[in-house]
């Protein structure tokens, strides 16, 4: 016999496939659908894949990953993953892991809950919306409350801070040069009739306030010295200017406390005590009288012009003054 017929090499016949292996790949090719795809489908490597397609378990690295590989393959395949790992199980010899008994453990919340049921219980939905309701009247009510504290620390504040009205100081008249001075007469006169007093601060500290008859009062202002304006004031007073056409004034300065009567046109324009230093300018258009019951304290100018005492000191006299000056003294 031949040696070389002896030694005829024989191929060794190719492996097959288990029925998980074989499975896989009958379902992948059916599919159409190639090693490569499932590789870039699933981030597995093609070694890998060959490895479970083949059965060669040894070559892959166990555990969670091997069943991991097989559920990404059968998912991508669109089979049960399950039945696919539960197949690779019984392929590789593994036993699938004990189902862990459920055991009840009770619980004093459970048992509570147990021993509730049947009995009404508040619905969630209602509770949670009564909360919501106090929160909001909490809220409104806080807001209110603060409000109400800074309302009532401001308005001290705001009462203490308000500028209250000063009364202006008294100002000392001042009569113009160029018309006679002029007060509001004590009684309305008529047209034409105008009649004005003016009260400048004289030499004595203080003098007193006397009611005369017809309850008019004299007023003065305590100054004793007089300042420059005061003085020039009282010299302007003391010389009027000239009155308008068809007028005349009469200007009367108490020198001492002298009871007058005053009537210009007719009309009645004071009746009752002059206080020295009062000074009282009359104007006219027709006729000015004056009754004087101590006609030596008084001093009388006319349009400006002084006229000469008419009487001594407590003297009683009525001068008659008309446009053409002083024309009765008696």
């Amino acid at each position: 016999m031949d040696n070389s017929t002896a030694a005829r090499v024989v191929p060794e016949p190719e492996r097959k496939t288990g029925s998980f292996g074989g499975s896989l790949k009958r379902e992948r090719e059916k599919r159409g659908i190639t090693l490569d795809d499932v590789s870039l489908s699933t981030k597995i490597g093609l070694r890998m894949l060959r490895a479970l397609e083949e059965e060669n378990f040894e070559q892959l690295p166990g555990g969670i990953f091997n069943k991991g590989f097989v559920r990404a393959y059968a998912r991508h395949l669109g089979i049960d993953e399950e039945q696919a790992v539960a197949d690779y199980l019984e392929a590789a010899g593994e036993s699938a892991p004990p189902v862990e008994p459920v055991v009840d453990i009770p619980s004093p919340l459970r048992d509570q809950d147990n021993s509730k049921e049947g009995e009404p219980g508040v619905p969630w939905g209602i509770l949670a919306i009564v909360l919501l309701v106090l929160a909001l009247a909490l809220s409104v009510w806080s807001y209110y409350t603060r409000e109400s504290v800074k309302d009532a620390k401001g308005s001290p504040r705001a009462a203490a801070t308000e500028p209250q009205a000063v009364p202006a100081p008294p100002q000392p008249p001042v009569v113009s040069s160029s018309t006679a001075p002029v007060l509001p007469p004590q009684r309305a006169a008529a047209p034409g009739n105008v009649s004005s007093q003016i009260d400048l601060a004289g030499q004595r500290s203080s003098a007193p306030v006397a009611k005369g008859i017809g309850g008019l009062v004299g007023s003065t202002l305590s100054n004793p010295t007089l300042s420059p304006d005061a003085r020039n004031a009282n010299n302007a007073a003391k010389q009027p200017a000239a009155p308008a056409v068809n007028s005349f004034v009469v200007l009367i300065e108490a020198e001492e406390n002298s009871w007058v009567s005053i009537t210009a046109d007719g009309k009645t324009i004071l009746e009752g005590t002059l206080i020295a230093p009062a000074i009282k300018a009359v104007k006219a258009q027709k006729q000015i009288v004056v009754k004087a019951g101590n006609v030596g304290g008084l001093a009388f100018s006319f349009n400006g012009k002084k006229i000469p005492t008419q009487g001594g000191s407590g003297e009683v006299k009525a001068l008659t003054f008309d446009a053409g000056g002083l024309q009765v003294s008696r």
